[in-house]
């Protein structure tokens, strides 16, 4: 945990007054002049959810007020620190795994992570941003909407609490999902194959097999379904939302290695947690029961996952063995294995990058990276910062 976090509940009527207050410390870079800490900073701040400033009887009805409310908050409530840790614990990432959360708010999910340079985030509302980018300096977030983000990397874990009961437009522009849906879909292209997504979202999510059948068959389509627990009903009640229903699932990507088989979704919820839960007894209480076999199976497939991400861009049989390889003895020593996940990030660059629809192919090719070019990295990386003869680590691949 980075930021020891505060349970102490902020009153309504001082919520918009503190977020304003610590945005102008942060532009203005003298919170610690002003004996302000980065912990205070992350207490502090609470987002917009709640703090529409509307009211019902200024609108000609109840839908017109909701739709307005909604676009104002933009689904916008961060998650309460209790539940992060009960989250990020339960997956149990290492400190080489690479996790976003596409709506990353101010980062509250951070805060647990174990290595803030291989945290990647993305939030359109530009005070969240500048808050997230204060407290999380070493993170890599980008200010932006979730539907364009496009980073260079695959991860192992997606986190989240996806914007509820908004609806937007498909990536085909005609069909309209709601946008937690939408949340899973982007998370499906953006996970490594077995890569695991724990997402919180509301209890009528996927909640009835006969109405819901075709979000079902979507998730299932890119999904295994590894379980789901409901969350105490006022989870959100220091941000105005009480009693609202919601709660915690846990998906791993499909994936082509033989004989690895999903999980159909069901609808059925483990249990309910109470509303005075410990994260520390129910993380490990999750991950024994949703999540501790699916992460051995992340693990221990890594070399079948690269070979399956070869095979979709068709590299030879050699650069596949090779970059094994080289990535084992990175991540086995240790004066290499803090570049392991820069290693990595520069694989799946390779693995996911596209031609620039307005870049001429010819200086797309001199641009472009190559199997020869990826390996040439990963030989450097491991020379470098093993303070081993190149020679030596060319050796290693042959």
């Amino acid at each position: 945990m980075k930021y020891p976090y505060s349970e102490i509940e902020i009153p309504q009527v001082r919520r918009k007054e503190l977020n304003e207050k610590v945005i102008r410390l942060i532009e203005s870079g003298t919170a610690e002049e002003n004996g302000v800490t980065q912990a205070d900073l992350f207490n502090a701040y609470t987002g917009d959810g709640g703090l529409h400033g509307l009211e019902c009887k200024d609108f000609d009805n109840y839908h017109e007020y909701s739709e307005a409310k909604k676009e104002i908050e933009n689904g916008q409530f961060f998650t309460p620190s209790k539940i992060c840790e009960l989250v990020v614990h339960a997956l149990k990432p290492s400190e080489t795994d690479l996790v976003a959360d596409l709506t990353c708010g101010k980062g509250s999910f951070f805060n647990f992570l174990p290595t803030e340079s291989n945290i990647y985030g993305c939030e359109l509302d530009v005070r969240a941003y500048k808050v997230a980018r204060a407290l999380f300096p070493d993170a890599h977030l980008t200010l932006g909407n979730l539907r364009t983000y496009q980073p260079d990397v695959r991860f192992d874990y997606v986190v989240g609490n996806p914007p509820f009961n908004i609806t937007w437009w498909a990536d085909n522009g005609t069909d309209k999902v709601p946008s937690h849906l939408y949340y899973c879909q982007k998370a499906a292209q953006l996970l490594k194959p077995l890569g695991i997504l724990a997402l919180i979202i509301p209890r009528s999510f996927l909640a009835d097999s006969f109405t819901d059948g075709a979000q079902i068959k979507e998730m299932e389509r890119h999904f295994s379904f590894l379980g789901q627990i409901a969350l105490p009903e006022n989870t959100f009640a220091s941000l105005g939302v009480k009693r609202f229903p919601t709660k915690l699932q846990f998906w791993q990507r499909r994936c082509q290695i033989e004989g690895w088989k999903p999980h159909p979704y069901s609808t059925d919820i483990a249990y309910v947690l109470p509303d005075d839960f410990s994260p520390q007894e129910e993380s490990d209480r999750a991950h024994e029961q949703f999540v501790r076999f699916a992460t051995a199976n992340l693990k221990e497939n890594n070399a079948q996952i690269l070979c399956e991400l070869a095979k979709e861009h068709h590299t030879a049989e050699d650069f596949t063995y090779n970059v094994q390889k080289l990535l084992f003895h990175i991540k086995d020593h240790p004066g290499t294995r803090a570049g392991y996940s820069r290693c990595c990030e520069y694989l799946h660059r390779f693995y996911t990058q596209k031609q620039p629809a307005d870049m001429p192919y010819e200086i797309w090719q001199r641009t472009m990276l190559t199997e020869a070019k990826v390996l040439s990295y990963l030989k450097r990386a491991l020379a470098r910062q093993n303070a081993q003869p190149e020679r030596d680590v060319i050796a290693l691949v042959k």
